[in-house]
C-alpha cells in the first residue's frame, strides 16, 4: 500500500500547548461558580478537570490568571475533564506567563 503524502490535510494544525495545573474557577450559565484546574492552555482553548459535569456545547467563562474571564465553549467532555475553545484568541503572552 503506496502512502499519498501530498494530499491536501483535512484539518488545520493546532496551536501549540502549554501543559499548566493552575486552579481557577469557571462561571456557568446558570451564575454557578465552579472550581476547576486547568491542565493544558493553548491561545484557542483549553482543557480542565473538576468536579462538575459540563456538556459540550455549553458557553461558560473561565478565569485565566493575569487576565481576568475569558468566553469559551466547551467542545468535549467526560465525567471530570472537559476541553473549550476560546470565542476569541488568548494573547500569546498570557499563555506563555501560565
Amino acid at each position: 500500500m503506496q502512502l499519498d503524502l501530498k494530499r491536501v490535510a483535512r484539518f488545520a494544525p493546532r496551536d501549540p500547548r502549554r501543559a499548566v495545573s493552575v486552579d481557577t474557577t469557571v462561571l456557568l450559565p446558570d451564575d454557578r461558580e465552579v472550581a476547576v484546574r486547568l491542565t493544558n492552555v493553548s491561545a484557542r482553548g483549553f482543557s480542565a478537570v473538576g468536579e462538575a459535569h459540563i456538556l459540550p456545547g455549553t458557553t461558560l467563562g473561565i478565569g485565566v490568571p493575569s487576565f481576568g474571564i475569558k468566553r469559551a465553549e466547551v467542545r468535549w467532555a467526560t465525567a471530570t475533564e472537559f476541553g473549550g475553545r476560546f470565542v476569541s484568541c488568548l494573547p500569546v503572552p498570557v499563555v506563555d506567563k501560565l
